[in-house]
């Protein structure tokens, strides 16, 4: 027997068993038949909602209010920007336009300018019901003490009320300018809705008499050249005299001092400085009372009216 022979000898032996999974049962196949059927239908109608709540058509209107709003705010049409992109905010567009929207409306009014307008009537006294035209638009029915926003650059303003002539204002806006005020006065005395007030007086208010107003600063200027003038009169005369003395006495011989010439000559030269006051002030006055218009309110006017007691007397300024 060789080595070979001897060697042991080792026997495996694997069996291997294989039993069909047990039926299930026909309540069980039901059950998950129904969850499955559950599961599309939840998922159909998940579908469906988020495609009504974002239609292709509204989705694309609300990308391109967001471009026109970016269009409009580079051509500094800050107020149009504004209103494109609220309507772009809202909650119907998608939530990404929506967020980029809402972002932007942050930074527009941020830089968009506002005015505040303030309207007198002759006397001073406020008024409300005034009419705000920008650039020939209407922009504000009623003044109502708050700011509105405009956009930068220069607009062309005009206020209407319904008692008093119309009111316009040019004016230059800048970015980020806030709260620019802007003050106008009507010609006419108004109560506070616009309307004509048949009392006119200036003092009308405090109760004090109306009295007429003659304007009195022309005629201080006009005063003044007449003085003046008179002056340049008196002092050529007697200037004139002195000179006529000094040359039949010591200028034949030509040996006048200065203690002599110095009194002469300070006669001519005032003479000459009077001579230009009187001629600027009569031309100064009357300039002012051919320019003068009608109603003017400003300068300096004096009114006179009887009282219980007697009379009285104002003196006004108004600049």
């Amino acid at each position: 027997m060789s080595f070979l022979d001897r060697s042991p000898r080792i026997s495996i032996s694997i069996s291997i068993s294989i039993r069909p999974p047990e039926p299930r049962s026909r309540t069980s196949r039901l059950r998950l038949r129904a969850l499955a059927g559950w599961m599309a239908l939840g998922a159909f109608l998940a579908g469906n909602t988020a495609s009504a709540a974002n239609p292709p058509d509204e989705r694309a209107e609300c990308a391109k209010l967001a471009e026109d709003a970016q269009a409009q705010r580079t051509a500094g049409k800050m107020r149009a920007a504004l209103e494109s992109l609220s309507m772009c905010a809202r909650e119907s567009c998608p939530l990404v336009i929506r967020r980029d929207c809402t972002s932007w409306v942050d930074e527009v009014e941020r830089v968009v300018p506002t005015m505040v307008v303030h309207a007198t009537d002759a006397r001073g006294q406020d008024v409300a019901s005034v009419k705000v035209y920008a650039d020939g638009t209407l922009i504000k029915e009623q003044l109502d003490g708050r700011a509105i926003s405009m956009d930068p650059g220069v607009h062309k303003l005009r206020f209407v009320v319904s008692g008093a002539s119309a009111v316009e204002r040019d004016v230059l806006l800048a970015e980020s300018q806030k709260n620019r005020l802007v003050e106008l006065r009507f010609d006419r005395a108004l109560r506070l809705d616009g309307t004509a007030d048949g009392d006119t007086s200036p003092t009308s208010a405090s109760g004090a008499p109306s009295a007429s107003s003659t304007p009195v600063l022309p005629w201080v200027f006009m005063g003044i050249g007449a003085l003046s003038l008179a002056t340049f009169g008196v002092l050529e005369v007697v200037g004139h005299g002195e000179y006529d003395d000094l040359e039949s006495t010591c200028g034949k011989t030509r040996t006048c001092t200065d203690d002599q010439l110095s009194p002469t000559r300070t006669k001519f030269v005032a003479a000459a400085v009077a001579l230009g006051v009187g001629l600027v002030g009569i031309g100064t006055g009357g300039v002012m009372l051919l320019t003068r218009p009608k109603n003017d309110e400003r300068g300096v006017v004096v009114g006179a009216a009887p009282t219980d007691g007697g009379g009285m007397m104002r003196l006004r300024g108004t600049f």
